[in-house]
């Protein structure tokens, strides 16, 4: 996606962008790449929930931690 020339927080239907899915399917070395690249850490995807939020209610420490540390706060 990167090289794709695509905006970084490109959203499929349901608003969620490369970041949330990084952080779902455990990329979490993604992380800190998408930022550097302009990601939105705290993008609110169509449900009205974050990465950090789908982390937390998929009792997802690792995931969670990792978002926090690349500045996600909500």
């Amino acid at each position: 996606m990167l090289g794709a020339h695509c905006p970084i927080d490109q959203t499929n239907n349901a608003g969620e962008t490369a970041l949330s899915f990084a952080a779902l399917f455990g990329r979490l070395d993604m992380l800190s790449v998408l930022v550097a690249h302009g990601a939105n850490v705290n993008h609110v995807d169509a449900r009205g929930g974050t990465a950090l939020q789908m982390a937390i209610s998929q009792h997802n420490t690792a995931a969670a931690d990792a978002l926090r540390q690349v500045g996600a706060t909500q």
